[in-house]
């Protein structure tokens, strides 16, 4: 974490404010030493706001309560989750902030964190393809991100089984998350995304096995898989990896390179 936390840190530009959320001991001196050396000044988010009365939404969405010792700020986000909250007050603060210098009122900064999926293009974060089956896809491919994921779909949805597509990169702790979402899972569909790095179907169907899932089914095509999901008109959610989503032209997502 020290190593990941050094180099977000050279970011820090000559006195610039910096917004600093996590409260690591190791994060904050690390970060703080690169503020000093800069002459920036180093702001700790939650001393100065702090997020209450938060509400998962059936859309998805996230609503809370910003408070500073001046306002109590309505919030309500695309962006849901536990893990968000420190984000969005990170981000909050950083605009209370930018007030100084800029022209920002209040609805400014609602309508922005309200509408942050479309502003700065974000996709696949918790993104609801279809409201009525429903059908999410994530970028989650991490046993972290997925614990968030499950976390966060259950207390927006209340549905507590969902048919999910997964599939894993090789130097991935897949295993991990398969252990997480297993409780969830109604039909596993395993799927191979067309990269090289991708696991392979009969790898990812052994450790499934071992791991106790019982209701596994094997499509290697991601389009496939997907329109195999779809007309089962259950609680679909793909996730595991960026790649086996963009190999899904249903979608209409764009690879990266």
């Amino acid at each position: 974490i020290d190593k990941i936390a050094f180099e977000k840190a050279g970011i820090i530009k000559k006195e610039i404010p910096v917004v600093l959320a996590d409260n690591n001991d190791e994060v904050f001196h690390i970060i703080k030493n690169k503020a000093d050396e800069q002459n920036s000044a180093l702001f700790f988010a939650p001393e100065l706001n702090s997020i209450k009365n938060i509400k998962y939404n059936s859309d998805y969405s996230m609503s809370f309560d910003i408070s500073s010792k001046d306002i109590t700020f309505p919030i309500k986000t695309a962006l849901a989750g536990k893990h968000q909250i420190d984000n969005h007050l990170a981000a909050f603060t950083a605009l209370d902030i930018l007030r100084k210098y800029f022209d920002l009122n209040d609805e400014h900064i609602q309508l922005g964190i309200l509408k942050v999926k479309e502003n700065c293009g974000l996709k696949a974060r918790i993104e609801v393809i279809d409201s009525n089956q429903p059908i999410i896809i994530d970028v989650a491919h991490n046993p972290s991100a997925f614990a968030h994921l499950m976390d966060t779909i259950i207390e927006c949805s209340k549905i507590d089984k969902w048919n999910i597509i997964f599939a894993a990169m090789n130097d991935k702790d897949y295993s991990e998350s398969l252990k997480i979402i297993k409780a969830y899972t109604n039909k596993l569909i395993i799927s191979k995304p067309h990269i090289e790095r991708a696991e392979t179907l009969d790898n990812l169907y052994d450790n499934a096995l071992k791991l106790g899932f019982e209701n596994i089914i094997k499509i290697e095509n991601p389009e496939e898989a997907y329109a195999f999901g779809v007309q089962e008109n259950y609680p679909l959610l793909a996730a595991g990896s960026f790649y086996l989503l963009s190999d899904m032209p249903q979608l209409k997502l764009i690879r990266k390179s």
